[in-house]
């Protein structure tokens, strides 16, 4: 897996695993994960809590309620990212990029792609 890292106050790993992705799914409801990233869906509660979510998994070390570290990984993207001139699109093409290198999706079974040995 590709590691792909936020330069917040220090470099961190952002990183989707099938437990992150799990949880995403727990707190935004099973919509479908490939549908949560769509840009028309993204929004700034969302875009927190995927990152709390993807450096918590990235190996960041949190204490408190999630609510808690999402609002410290808020301040932290204000303080470290908008607050020197960077914009939320560079950051969501982070987050997609770490989503995109979990590579939970990459394998998915599809009519049109059948397992190797399934039927032919």
């Amino acid at each position: 897996m590709k590691k792909v890292t936020l330069g917040l106050d220090v470099d961190r790993e952002i990183k989707f695993t099938i437990n992150s992705l799990a949880e995403l799914e727990e707190r935004f409801g099973n919509t479908g994960l490939q549908q949560l990233f769509a840009a028309q869906n993204l929004n700034l509660t969302l875009i927190r809590a995927l990152l709390y979510i993807g450096l918590k998994h990235g190996g960041m070390k949190f204490r408190g309620s999630a609510k808690e570290n999402e609002i410290l990984v808020g301040d932290l993207v204000q303080e470290h990212w908008i607050d020197k001139g960077r914009n939320l699109v560079e950051l969501t093409k982070i987050v997609s990029e770490a989503f995109a290198a979990s590579n939970v999706f990459s394998n998915m079974e599809t009519d049109e792609n059948p397992p190797k040995g399934a039927g032919g």
